[in-house]
């Protein structure tokens, strides 16, 4: 027969389970960020509230104060507001378990459910889930996540603006979202707008979203950088998404020409104004797209600049920089052919007259114009005196001057290049000569 349990058995099982819980509370303490006696520094201890710096089983909250990581740094929940700023720096590596709540802290109603992740070159941030940024519901109110440098390794996502507004600001360093987590990198997933831009760096995530419930706005400017996209994410851009395509380089993984091609189309992809001129010189697109006012061309290749992708990417249509598109460019070789330092509305380098001083006006006059031809009154027929004689453009000659009149040769010429120029066609023109005004010089040429 079995024996029923002793009582000292009997009393053990409940004092058991209070030490169990007991021990559960004094590990996953909540650690106050102190940001009145603190030199900021995350592993001094007087930082935080408790006198003690979080382990990897403590919810650390910093609300208000800025905090710098230059060490290691450990958290199971880490939740941040108050307008607060926390630096990773170089040495810095940062690690949380379960959440990572930027902006999450503070108070609506002052404005302060807000804050700001900065990781530079040299930091380290591991996150083994999500990581909000503009997580919960005060909106209008930021928060952002701005990457110099450094690495950002997230185990199942990255939201941009989720129930309030958030930003991600890439300008180098590398964002790793590549674990196979169904859109990794979402973008105003909530009611809270989300904008993600990159000037450097790289991102490589595992699918994307963009404004998934519709009642926000996502936008993607890729300036710079690589955006890195495995995996398909072309039925997950919703009205009021938009991406913004410049100096930067989206690679989607498979054959993506049509999916591009159809986003162009619904205007969910748009050209931004590009400075990039040749990004890949050697290669042969399989499509591309010109923006409506001529300005920038898109590009997409499959498989040759990296295989099993498409790349995309965006070069303006002024290679020369002078301001013109190529195809409507009078002189589409040489970007300072339009600069016009001497104020006469001619470009320089296409100048009869290139720029001068009144001190250069003499010399101008009797060795330049009339080494060329033109013929110069000296005021003594009654007309125009040589300061009247400034700025004289390309084919137009003064024949004379009599009678408060000028008669001009009006010249049509032609030319491959600037040196060397032929007559097609010559006209007089006779025109009246203001005289008895109080003004010193006057010039004639031909209308632009």
């Amino acid at each position: 027969m079995t024996k029923p349990p002793s009582k000292m058995t009997i009393k053990l099982i409940p004092h058991c389970a209070l030490c169990i819980l007991a021990t559960s509370v004094a590990l996953n303490a909540q650690l106050e960020w102190n940001n009145q006696d603190a030199d900021g520094d995350w592993n001094t201890p007087a930082s935080w509230a408790a006198g003690a710096v979080p382990t990897a089983t403590d919810f650390a909250k910093i609300n208000g104060g800025n905090a710098t990581v230059s060490g290691v740094a450990n958290a199971d929940k880490l939740v941040t507001g108050g307008t607060t700023i926390l630096t990773v720096d170089s040495g810095g590596f940062l690690t949380a378990n379960i959440d990572f709540l930027i902006g999450e802290a503070g108070n609506p109603d002052v404005n302060t459910k807000t804050g700001t992740v900065q990781l530079n070159v040299g930091g380290q941030i591991v996150k083994h889930t999500y990581v909000p940024d503009g997580r919960w519901s005060a909106l209008g109110q930021e928060s952002f996540l701005n990457i110099a440098g450094g690495t950002l390794t997230i185990g199942t996502e990255l939201r941009v603006g989720s129930g309030s507004a958030g930003v991600l600001n890439l300008s180098g360093g590398t964002v790793d979202l590549s674990t196979e987590s169904w859109h990794s990198l979402r973008i105003g997933d909530g009611v809270g707008d989300g904008t993600v831009n990159i000037t450097g760096g790289t991102l490589t995530t595992y699918g994307m979203r963009m404004n998934q419930n519709g009642t926000g706005n996502a936008s993607l400017n890729l300036d710079g950088g690589t955006l890195t996209v495995n995996g398909n994410f072309s039925g997950s851009i919703k009205t009021g998404s938009n991406i913004a395509i410049s100096d930067g380089v989206l690679e989607w993984e498979g054959n993506r020409t049509s999916d591009i091609d159809a986003r162009i189309t619904s205007g969910e992809i748009t050209f931004a104004n590009s400075t990039t001129s040749g990004n890949y010189p050697d290669e042969t697109p399989e499509q591309t797209w010109i923006s409506s006012d001529g300005a920038v061309t898109l590009y997409a290749d499959y498989n040759e600049i990296k295989v099993g992708y498409t790349t995309v990417w965006a070069e303006s249509n002024d290679t020369d920089g002078d301001g013109y598109n190529n195809s409507v460019d009078v002189f589409p070789d040489d970007a300072t052919e339009w600069l016009d330092t001497d104020g006469d509305n001619v470009g320089d380098n296409g100048d009869a007259h290139p720029g001068f001083d009144d001190s250069a006006l003499t010399p101008y006059l009797t060795t330049y114009l009339e080494d060329n031809n033109y013929i110069v009154d000296d005021g003594t027929s009654g007309g125009l005196t040589e300061q009247d004689l400034i700025d004289l453009r390309v084919g137009s000659q003064l024949a004379s001057i009599a009678n408060d009149e000028a008669t001009l040769q009006v010249v049509i010429e032609q030319s491959d290049d600037l040196g060397s120029w032929s007559t097609l066609q010559t006209e007089s023109v006779t025109v009246p000569a203001p005289a008895g005004t109080s003004k010193q010089f006057f010039r004639y040429r031909m209308q632009d």
